[in-house]
């Protein structure tokens, strides 16, 4: 039987700290990597755990030489020093997202963090986290949850949960001091906390950020988590981390940063929408107080507390100031320096309205990533839609600028309460592997909203159907924001009854969820 293989003069219980020193100098041999390879697991705790190869493990760890820490990993070292990592290494992943195993994905994560700590991604959707990377964050927290954060999965239950449980022994174990082992715990156990409020809520809705803002509670560790935030998404597939995923988190962060900063007192409705209309009357030099005293005796309270100053300036401008405001119009503008465009649409409501606008952008295959409905007291209805036609990678310059000047024709044509026809591809449902279909109620996150999230395989009609079905049960829309995840997307509406408030009947969101699985679940 072929022997491990013992290098000459050297003592066994010496080969993983020589190793270890090798490695942190850059200066192995294959022959050591060999020996170690082969030994590691005959080494008992005792030779491990010696406190001067601890040390010499996190240096290695801590190192922006990626590799040297992967060579630990290659080797079986890492799984030595924390056995609770062997468990995740080849770890298939069954959801929605990830391609990669476990232990691929955090070594994948560790790696992309390095590569960011050293500048090595030029990309635009990048800024918020290098501007946030030069300003105080817990460094070792950081790298130690992001080696950890998944450490908790194939165990059943929330891996987040039992993940801090088992991180605070690991950390013990490796010597940490306890804030850091206490600050890597909190940020494993809510380490998709920034990402399912971003994606899933609505960020102008300002009992959601006093929510959100309250579990973090100080500016290092939301600085921390967002870094931690952006690199777990980055790490899961190719494109899953894109401009409208960083603009949603670039937003909630600035919000929770305000919060943390100058915690809001607590106002009466028309304290806040008095403070809103004096903050656009000091910006516009179109808008008169009297003017815009006139438009506010025709809204509700939502128009002015769930969209930013800007959209409200932008739509009283644009649309209600002409006296003949009420007509349907619409305008489409590049939202900033970002890839999306905002469709602003002004008209008197009428039954299907929204399910028309939808079926446009469905028989164009646009993405629509957020919608707000608002409906002013004479009727009028305000639709904002936020979409991109830069998912399709081939489409040039010329191709853009016919697609828009196709959308604005068959909007033009809903002037004339003209139906869109939605076809879509008979063989479409059948290229789907596994269809799956999740959903939630959430009643608890926004004292204004009843929030719907449907979980499902992504495909064409998709926002179409759930929104007919919601509008059937007389439910209103205020929101829609929809989370594309690979073959996967994330749909969640914000809902109120016809009578304006959260809806609290049990058998009517029973009814809806039964109806949405069972429309969203077929297959043929």
């Amino acid at each position: 039987k072929k022997q491990p293989l013992r290098l000459q003069n050297e003592k066994f219980s010496e080969t993983l700290k020589i190793f270890l020193k090798k490695v942190h100098l850059g200066k192995n041999t294959i022959e050591r990597k060999r020996s170690v390879f082969e030994n590691i697991e005959r080494m008992n705790n005792e030779e491990v755990y010696k406190l001067e190869n601890i040390n010499l493990f996190k240096k290695i760890f801590f190192s922006l030489k990626k590799h040297r820490f992967l060579m630990l990993c290659y080797l079986g070292v890492t799984s030595k020093i924390i056995p609770e990592f062997r468990k995740i290494e080849n770890l298939p992943q069954f959801d929605r997202f990830h391609s990669l195993t476990v232990g691929q994905h955090t070594l994948e994560a560790l790696s992309l963090l390095k590569d960011l700590k050293k500048k090595e991604r030029r990309k635009d959707n990048y800024k918020l986290f290098y501007r946030e990377l030069q300003k105080e964050y817990n460094y070792r927290a950081l790298f130690f949850a992001i080696l950890l954060h998944d450490i908790g999965k194939g165990r059943g239950g929330n891996h987040q949960i039992k993940g801090s449980k088992i991180a605070k022994k690991i950390l013990i174990r490796l010597h940490e001091k306890l804030n850091i082992v206490n600050e890597t715990a909190w940020l494993i156990n809510n380490h998709s906390l920034l990402s399912d409020y971003a994606f899933n809520k609505d960020l102008e809705d300002y009992s959601v950020i006093r929510s959100v803002s309250k579990k973090i509670n100080n500016m290092t560790r939301l600085r921390t988590l967002y870094l931690l935030t952006v690199t777990d998404i980055s790490a899961v597939d190719e494109g899953l981390w894109n401009n409208w995923k960083a603009s949603l988190l670039g937003q909630l962060f600035l919000k929770i940063e305000s919060q943390i900063k100058n915690p809001k007192k607590i106002q009466t409705l028309n304290e806040r929408i008095a403070n809103i209309k004096s903050n656009i009357l000091k910006k516009s030099r179109l808008i008169s107080r009297r003017k815009l005293e006139s438009i506010a005796r025709i809204t509700y309270p939502n128009y002015w507390l769930l969209q930013s100053q800007e959209m409200i300036t932008y739509q009283i401008e644009k649309f209600l100031l002409k006296k003949k405001f009420n007509d349907f119009s619409f305008k489409i503008e590049k939202a900033s320096k970002n890839k999306f465009h905002d469709l602003v649409l002004v008209t008197k409501d009428r039954p299907k309205l929204f399910l028309d606008i939808i079926s446009i952008f469905a028989v164009m295959n646009i993405s629509i990533f957020e919608a707000r409905i608002f409906t002013l007291d004479d009727g009028t209805v305000i639709d904002t839609f936020k979409f991109s036609l830069n998912e399709n990678k081939y489409f040039t310059k010329t191709d853009i600028s016919r697609a828009m000047y196709s959308l604005e024709d068959k909007l033009n044509s809903l002037k004339k309460q003209n139906k869109i026809k939605i076809k879509i591809k008979s063989n479409f449902k059948r290229k789907l592997v596994h269809n799956s279909v999740d959903v939630e109620i959430d009643n608890n996150t926004s004292s204004t909203y009843t929030i719907l999230l449907v979980r499902t395989n992504n495909r064409p009609k998709l926002l179409y159907e759930i929104s007919n079905i919601l509008l059937k049960n007389r439910m209103v829309i205020s929101m829609a924001k929809i989370s594309t995840h690979g073959n996967f997307v994330e749909d969640s509406f914000h809902l109120r009854s016809q009578y304006g408030l959260k809806i609290e009947n049990k058998k009517l969101l029973e009814r809806i969820t039964d109806e949405i699985k069972n429309q969203l679940g077929q297959m043929d």
